[in-house]
């Protein structure tokens, strides 16, 4: 499923750092039971996600398209890892001694 992915990053903002944007997100990649999803997220503002969600047919993984229902978000397994990225977020950017940590943040896994 990573065959592809050529179609999906560059839709991350340029610049990637700047005095908003932080250069750190998450790609979410799973194969569904209709489709291959991409879920391309970054951190922007201090605790703003960004999202976009872009998937291919099962027998054609390459073919990634932006996904035109702007409606939909993420899957309920999808969900769980955004649930673990706004939780390792929340506990290493915005601690509340101020001392927030992006290399803490990257040290967190699922």
């Amino acid at each position: 499923m990573s065959a592809g992915l050529e179609n999906v990053l560059p839709h991350l903002p340029q610049p990637a750092v700047t005095d908003d944007r932080y250069g750190l997100g998450f790609l979410i990649i799973h194969q569904g039971t209709l489709r291959n999803w991409y879920l391309l997220d970054w951190w922007e503002q201090e605790d703003i996600i960004h999202h976009q969600l872009f998937s291919s047919p099962l027998d054609s993984p390459r073919a990634i398209s932006a996904e035109p229902d702007k409606s939909l978000l993420a899957c309920v397994h999808e969900l769980r890892v955004m649930s673990f990225e706004s939780e390792a977020w929340i506990k290493t950017v915005l601690r509340e001694n101020d001392k927030s940590s992006f290399e803490d943040y990257l040290q967190l896994h699922l």
